[in-house]
């Protein structure tokens, strides 16, 4: 998904295992099976695939269904959600997805040219793979009889997109993420355009040669485990078209055998739990990796790698139902963080996993639904309520690309959003009940250590991330993330603070010359200062589950710091979150910093600071942050992807110790 050329180093896995990488699989570069095989053997065997494809059917009345993915006993013992008193189904169905595709579908009609191209409105020019994603955005709403005024000028994008994709200037396009675009849209239009049109468009995309065209690829095999999220988006679109009966080249990898080439080497970036590691653990490149796997296997692969993946991918859904938050929201960590199309990948993968459990469990599969319609409306504002909508979460000017990575353009990222809406959308079942999410009312803790390097504790509605190894090029580490029921999003922080981010700082904003997060800093015995948030060893730290009962969930971290210890026991409870932390060692002059939003583009709190507590006010809700100290605003300001954010500072007493409330006002 992200738009810079794959990371080519091994990073944290260049200690694992060549020789466990499917090394008898004919495809594997590693197999000596490889060196022996010729045209004629990936011919045959590409063919004997064709024919044992399931693939994407459609009924008579020309509407699409996907294969159900077998659900098996991953989740007989899952923990299942309470049934909160006052619970209430959310009331949306499909149209909830539709609804939000069309403000940007209508606003990006009107960046088509001529010839097909979508051009981006802030740079002038097409960017990456905002074509396809037209295509797609729009193939669907047409699918479901939305925006009919359209279908000339998708038709155009489609035309000249499928053209395209075969051709050498493609590569520069970003072209590895087309497939995956194209085959929705086809499958879209199939019952709906002319079917001389459609039939040009299978023609196309039946020319595309991915070692040819795709820019994660390797010819020799040898350097295919060192690729990322590019190569699997690539071999997932190949699974998807051969899904759909589009064959490819003769004497090439495509399809399900490009897929099984360029996924079997990928398994050591997989953890126990199915979860996918792009370099640096960003949270959004295993959600969107997995989709696109997940996506594979809905439209019918069935191939040699089968079994173990759908294992994995299950492991990592259930998974996943544990890391987002008690709202819905996707976990901060890493690049590609707090844009809408997180959230809408979240729905998307929800709606296919409550199919997967559909008829199996109905709880578990009443839970991904809920959980879909849940990250889906959080978005809703920022897609429907602005003018124009915002593609990232803040309210800044969309020009000024606030936060964004330096791929993460407002043309590319909108229609991404509503590609995977289109995609839950295309996968929802209406007749699936609800049930609660685990997240919104079960209580729990649960740390991701090793990998990600997270921690999460809910309970009954409120909730926090905790980073214990912060990329600081993009966050910062200590507790980076607090949600409280009744209380806006992004008054407190909800992602941490980077010292140099490589996202987009607007001009003009304010740039700290330190890392930030609610986490204690402090000076040693020669005066220099340290802040836990600039720390990057997980390692060092003891973390140990106080208690986890309903009604309260308490941890305790302790860390060991350039001479200084740290003592942090965090208490969620169904009505506040309390911290009670502790300085020791050669540490001097200790405070634990509470940012505040300032400003988000459109919000500008009220803070008032009375004795030891403040109270920040803002769109209809305020927090309460109540000190055993009185607090003292820091000169410098601290800026995120979110906002622009004051810093208070909340002295620790002469033993070194302090008490924190964070609760609605």
């Amino acid at each position: 998904m992200h738009h810079e050329m794959p990371d080519k180093r091994l990073g944290d896995f260049e200690s694992a295992s060549r020789n466990e990488i499917c090394p008898f699989s004919p495809f594997s570069p590693f197999s000596p099976l490889k060196k022996t095989m010729n045209k004629l053997t990936m011919i045959l065997m590409t063919a004997l695939a064709v024919t044992s494809q399931a693939g994407v059917q459609w009924t008579k009345d020309g509407k699409v269904f996907f294969d159900q993915l077998p659900g098996g006993n991953l989740a007989d013992d899952f923990p299942v959600a309470s049934m909160p008193p006052d619970y209430k189904p959310t009331g949306q169905t499909r149209d909830y997805y539709l609804d939000m595709m069309e403000p940007i579908v209508k606003l990006a009609a009107n960046w088509v040219d001529e010839k097909g191209a979508v051009i981006d409105p802030v740079l002038h020019r097409e960017w990456g793979q905002t074509s396809p994603r037209f295509a797609s955005a729009g193939a669907v709403l047409i699918y479901f009889n939305r925006l009919p005024e359209l279908k000339e000028k998708v038709y155009r994008v489609m035309d000249y997109t499928c053209d395209k994709l075969s051709r050498p200037e493609v590569t520069k396009c970003s072209p590895d993420f087309w497939m995956r675009e194209l085959t929705v849209a086809v499958v879209a239009l199939t019952h709906v355009a002319p079917p001389e049109r459609v039939e040009r468009w299978r023609n196309a995309l039946a020319k595309v040669s991915p070692e040819d065209v795709y820019s994660a690829v390797d010819k020799t095999g040898q350097k295919i485990a060192r690729f990322n999220n590019w190569c699997l988006f690539g071999a997932s679109g190949e699974a998807m078209r051969q899904g759909m009966g589009i064959t490819g080249p003769e004497g090439v990898f495509w399809g399900n055998s490009f897929f099984d080439r360029y996924l079997e080497p990928q398994y050591i970036h997989f953890t126990e739990n199915g979860m996918y590691r792009d370099p640096n653990d960003p949270f959004t490149y295993d959600i969107t990796t997995r989709f696109q796997l997940s996506c594979a296997l809905m439209w019918g692969y069935r191939g040699r790698n089968f079994e173990k993946l759908n294992d994995l991918l299950r492991k990592a859904a259930l998974t996943m139902l544990r890391y987002v938050s008690p709202q819905g929201y996707v976990p901060f960590g890493g690049r590609s963080a707090q844009f809408q199309f997180q959230e809408a990948m979240t729905a998307a993968m929800c709606e296919m996993e409550a199919l997967r459990y559909k008829g199996i469990n109905p709880r578990v599969a009443g839970m991904f639904k809920r959980q879909a319609r849940r990250s889906a409306q959080l978005i809703y504002p920022y897609l429907v309520g602005e003018k124009p909508h915002r593609h990232i979460k803040n309210y800044f000017d969309p020009n000024l690309l606030h936060g964004c990575d330096g791929y993460g353009q407002y043309s590319v990222y909108s229609l991404l959003s509503a590609g995977f809406l289109g995609m839950a959308a295309l996968y929802a079942d209406d007749t699936i009940e609800e049930s609660p999410t685990l997240s919104e009312w079960s209580s729990y803790a649960f740390y991701l250590r090793g990998a990600f390097h997270k921690i999460f504790v809910n309970c009954q509605g409120n909730g926090f991330e905790y980073d214990t190894r912060a990329q600081l090029t993009e966050d910062a580490t200590g507790m980076g993330r607090i949600l409280l029921k009744g209380v806006p999003y992004g008054l407190l922080p909800a992602l941490p603070f980077a010292l140099n981010p490589k996202y987009k700082i607007a001009d003009g904003f304010p740039k700290a010359d330190y890392p930030a997060s609610i986490a204690p800093c402090w000076k040693n015995a020669a005066g220099t200062l340290w802040r836990l948030a600039q720390k990057v060893k997980e390692e060092d730290n003891e973390y140990t589950v106080l208690e986890e009962k309903p009604e309260k969930v308490a941890i305790q971290l302790k860390w060991n710091m350039k001479g200084a210890t740290i003592s942090e026991m965090w208490t969620v409870t169904p009505t506040e979150i309390s911290l009670d932390g502790e300085l020791g060692g050669d540490c001097h002059d200790g405070v634990w910093e509470v940012p505040i939003l300032e400003n988000d583009g459109k919000h500008q709190p009220i803070v008032t600071v009375d004795g030891n507590s403040l109270t920040a006010t803002m769109d209809g809700g305020a927090v309460v942050v109540a000190g055993s100290s009185a607090p003292s605003l820091e000169e410098q300001r601290v800026t995120n992807r979110t906002g622009i954010y004051k810093v208070y500072r909340f002295p620790v007493d002469e033993n070194g110790r302090i008490h924190l409330v964070f609760k609605k006002k």
